[in-house]
């Protein structure tokens, strides 16, 4: 019997790799660079720059969600069939949008993704953001503090 809870209890530990703290890139392995853009745009991102002899794509602010205010750009590098994957987001809007104050875009607001393990964070929300566009490219996934 305890075989048998064992073994059902197998699938759903290996499923998932635990994200360290404060992890602020993801590397898939196996992508090109094509794959890489192909995907955010599958995921209806707009790509802001690009390069394809550096391998670089930069998107444009995104919202999370429909409507939402929080925005997220992601910064991807592809070297030797590598996806190097961070992002920065930030409350798009400022204290003047009540009297007609415009949405703020830019960049320099934006803070970096970091993985962080409450749940009910916008640093958590923005992460798997970028870890929904990371399981797109289908490769092997790991997580990193650089």
């Amino acid at each position: 019997m305890k075989l048998l809870f064992l073994a059902l209890l197998l699938p759903l530990t290996g499923r998932s790799q635990d994200i360290p703290k404060f992890s602020n890139t993801i590397l898939v392995k196996g992508v090109t660079f094509k794959q890489a853009k192909s995907a955010l745009l599958d995921s209806a991102y707009f790509i802001d720059q690009q390069n394809e002899q550096d391998g670089t794509i930069v998107t444009k602010p995104k919202g999370f969600e429909k409507n939402d205010v929080r925005t997220l750009i992601i910064y991807v590098r592809v070297k030797d069939s590598v996806a190097r994957i961070t992002g920065a987001w930030n409350n798009n809007f400022n204290y003047r949008a009540q009297s007609g104050g415009l949405g703020s875009v830019d960049k320099t607001q934006f803070h970096p993704v970091e993985y962080w393990k409450s749940s009910i964070s916008v640093q958590h929300f923005a992460f798997l953001q970028l870890d929904r566009y990371a399981r797109s490219l289908g490769g092997e996934i790991t997580y990193a503090k650089q």
